[in-house]
């Protein structure tokens, strides 16, 4: 056993697979010789068969066809305690203590705690069996109203367990069982079970706690914030003492989405004092906030202390499918980059799983909002069962129980897709809205945690769900389904929790690795098994991107794909950011109402092309950058309206106003600019001010191509967005010929790069001319800014920070769509 937090953490295990119902009970696993396999806990048996070489994605297996047993041993240390916790249990899962059988659990989100002095000895034997949740599947129980093709297995609907490795269309198939969570015993004269409650009235802030201290005698308790201090109550309970009390704050600051001011931070602390021995015990950091959504004339706009806010970000997949959990490390920089990209609202799906505080307390510190839904997706929930509707009672109490703390939630969501799911099977709205999502679980958020807003379903709020125009919408029309850039101001979005679902092409290093260090080539079997489908569709996401290519680019895939590989990869590669930034664009824009938008996936789960804006290794898509550029609190974004020229938005969402500078610029081919004007730009705090391009020119000159009066004289529109002092802050750019980019035999690029500090360079670009899509790839290293359009004559400084520790020599190559040969980047030296 080990000593973390106050907590005797059980870790040292060895597990073993039989088949299903083989061995009743562990005194029968002695008549059979067995191979066991040592493992640490908290653990998923893929995890632990992937730590010792047994399996990989290459070797695929289903983990829900045994039954799996893990046992250990272990001496209790005089200064635990008997409460054994288990905070989590995947998925049908009975547990013996000294041959005792003390457990039987049906719910991996259910977190348990036993008092088992009664079972204890000096030598202690603890065995836990998982059993296989497909042959539990297999027994006769009643149909569902309708049928969903996410999963292969309707009877999952039963099974409190996650839908990740068990969606067949976009989920490696790589099934959790076992101990996910850790399993403890708590130390003696330690607080457990600690709850905090934060809570705002007025200026003021207040905190209730409650928590458990396991002690023979009576202990004294404060809580502290800041300058702000108070006693708690103290009374006997079943295992010790009950600790609860009250504190106020006076004049709180606020919270805020990183985008919009700071994310303030509290520290409580703890003190208990027992026989004149008094322990200080930092508490999670918590905030205050107000919270509320308008929802006046079809929309759904979150307002943030009392300041309405442009949602924007991705949707959560998971750190780690394999363990479930990852490397806190890669965490926090997931995390970081989509900070950095100016992202404020991550949404963790209902096919996923309730996230690690850990999670939670770095999208507080990064001012990150988390959009939270419930564990539930598509199926038809059979909550008239007595034994389920308990156990998602009490998976419901507690989940809201333990996020209520964490300030970054700012949604509840009943449910992924359910509503839609059965209007889409042309079902009657009263059979999808059922009294789970519509009664108990808004009642059990209202009471528990009653300032966050609550939607029964995404999609929902419409004449059909799914529709667009109104309340909430998963939005796929250009997309999935194909539909023209032109089309948006039609389908009118007003708040999409889910969009723009594309293939996209990871790095070069990463895509690399799929086929084992071969060139990648889409047609093959294992690229195609990596590449997200609907179940049942006769076609693909990378036809989907392969649709929105040819119109960006002109170009026919199939032959491209077929006779000129590396191309392909490359126009592929952006093309999906051009697309996601004009949408963007458009939702950012002064003719939208839309007040959110949530990109489906954050991150690959594996190697390949997926829907991820961030690839499975860590390192951003060229989407990445496109949306990062798009989504910065000052910036500037264009619109095509035809006819009527360009229009030219800049939005400052910042408390400040903002007073600069804004330049167009008209290029030939030939990277000669052949018009150029600028005009002083105010855009007052929090707005959005529209400017038009033939406002701005002196002359006509058809910026769109529209009108088509001859051979367009122009290929492109450039618009920067400067400060007073001329620093770019912002750029975009409007191709108004669908073509691949111009390579003109005479560009001449130079990449230098200077150390500046232990883990960043800074690298120097000048290019006689204009270079579209410039990518700087340096192994081990992440640039600031990539995938960007850079002008004719003008020097780019872009910062590179290094990611990869084992990287111990800078060497790396710049690139663009519209240069013949890679350039290697020069390390300068003093």
């Amino acid at each position: 056993m080990i000593k973390i937090n106050n907590n005797w953490l059980i870790s040292e295990w060895v597990l073993s697979g039989t088949v299903p119902g083989e061995f009743l009970s562990p005194s029968e696993l002695d008549t059979k010789k067995l191979n066991w396999l040592s493992t640490k806990v908290p653990s998923t048996v893929a995890q632990a068969y992937r730590d010792a070489d047994l399996w990989s994605f290459s070797n695929q297996f289903d983990f829900d066809s045994k039954d799996w047993w893990y046992k250990t041993t272990f001496k209790l240390p005089a200064s635990s305690s008997s409460l054994l916790n288990f905070k989590g249990l995947a998925t049908l899962c009975d547990v013996w203590l000294n041959g005792q059988h003390i457990l039987s659990s049906k719910n991996m989100f259910i977190a348990h705690q036993l008092d088992v002095a009664l079972f204890l000895q000096e030598e202690n034997e603890l065995i836990l069996c998982f059993r296989s949740i497909t042959n539990y599947l297999e027994q006769r129980r009643p149909r569902p109203q309708w049928k969903t093709k996410l999963v292969a297995q309707q009877q999952l609907r039963w099974v409190r367990t996650t839908l990740l490795g068990r969606i067949p269309g976009w989920t490696p198939p790589v099934a959790p069982n076992g101990p996910w969570q850790p399993l403890f015993f708590h130390d003696k004269n330690t607080p457990t079970n600690i709850n905090i409650k934060p809570s705002l009235h007025g200026e003021s802030g207040e905190v209730e706690l409650t928590c458990q201290v396991v002690s023979a005698d009576k202990p004294a308790a404060t809580l502290t914030i800041g300058n702000s201090s108070t006693v708690l109550n103290v009374s006997k309970s079943a295992n010790g003492y009950t600790v609860s009390g009250l504190l106020k704050i006076k004049d709180v600051t606020l919270w805020w989405p990183h985008t919009h001011g700071q994310p303030k931070l509290y520290t409580p602390e703890l003190s208990i004092s027992i026989n004149n021995k008094t322990t200080n015990y930092k508490l999670q950091t918590i905030g205050f906030k107000n919270i509320k959504v308008d929802q006046a004339n079809s929309n759904f706009r979150i307002i943030i202390n009392e300041q309405a806010i442009f949602c924007r970000g991705a949707c959560w997949t998971i750190n780690d499918i394999v363990s479930l959990h990852g490397e806190n490390q890669n965490l926090e920089q997931t995390l970081t980059l989509m900070r950095d990209a100016g992202a404020n609202m991550i949404r963790i799906g209902g096919t996923m799983i309730y996230e690690q505080d850990l999670f939670y307390q770095l999208c507080s510190k990064l001012g990150i909002m988390v959009w939270q839904d419930f564990m539930f997706a598509n199926m038809d929930y059979p909550i008239d069962d007595p034994d389920f509707f308990s156990s998602v009672n009490i998976e419901i109490q507690q989940t809201l129980t333990r996020l209520r703390q964490h300030i970054c939630v700012s949604v509840y969501c009943g449910n992924s897709e359910i509503e839609q799911q059965a209007a889409m099977l042309g079902l009657a709205k009263t059979q999808s809205q059922n009294s789970l999502f519509t009664e108990q679980i808004p009642k059990l958020c209202s009471t528990l945690h009653p300032s966050i807003p609550y939607v029964s379903s995404t999609p929902t709020g419409n004449i059909q769900p799914f529709h667009t125009n109104k309340n909430i919408t998963h939005y796929y029309g250009v997309g999935a389904y194909q539909r023209p850039v032109s089309e948006l101001r039609q389908h009118d979005v007003r708040f999409t929790s889910e969009c723009l679902g594309f293939a996209n092409i990871p790095v070069t290093k990463t895509r690399n690795q799929v086929l084992g260090g071969q060139l990648p080539v889409t047609h093959h079997p294992k690229w195609k098994e990596r590449t997200p489908r609907d179940t049942g569709t006769g076609w693909d996401f990378e036809d989907v991107r392969d649709h929105y290519s040819k119109k960006i680019f002109n170009i026919d895939t199939t032959r491209t794909r077929s006779f000129d590989t590396q191309s392909y990869m490359e126009l592929s590669e952006v093309a999906t950011g051009e697309i996601m930034s004009q949408v963007f664009s458009e939702w950012r824009s002064m003719h939208s109402q839309c007040s959110g938008g949530l990109v489906w996936f954050l991150k690959d789960f594996w190697q390949g092309a997926g829907w991820g804006i961030i690839d499975s290794n860590g390192y951003p898509k060229a989407c990445y950058y496109y949306l990062k550029r798009c989504w910065q609190p000052i910036n500037v974004v264009l619109t095509n309206e035809s006819l009527n020229g360009i229009d030219i938005h800049v939005g400052n969402e910042s408390t400040q106003n903002f007073t600069g500078i804004i330049e167009i610029l008209l290029l030939n081919k030939d990277s000669v600019v052949i018009a150029q004007e600028s005009i002083d730009v105010f855009a007052p705090a929090t707005s959005t001010k529209t400017f038009n391009s033939d406002d701005i020119l002196s002359s006509f000159y058809d910026t769109t191509y529209s009108y088509r009066f001859g051979p367009t004289k122009h290929s492109i529109v450039a618009v920067q967005l400067k400060s007073k002092n001329g620093e770019v802050i912002s750029d975009a750019y409007h191709f108004p010929n669908a073509e691949i980019p111009y390579t003109d035999p005479n560009t001449c690029l130079s990449a230098s790069a200077k150390q500046v500090a232990d883990d960043h360079y800074q690298i120097e670009l000048i290019s006689n001319r204009f270079l579209y899509a410039v990518n700087i790839e340096v192994n081990g290293y992440l640039a600031e800014n990539n995938f960007f359009h850079m002008l004719p004559n003008t020097t780019k400084l872009i910062t590179m920070k290094r990611v990869n520790l084992d990287s111990k020599r800078y060497k790396g190559y710049v690139t663009a769509l519209n240069i013949t040969e890679d350039v290697k980047i020069k390390v300068l030296t003093d």
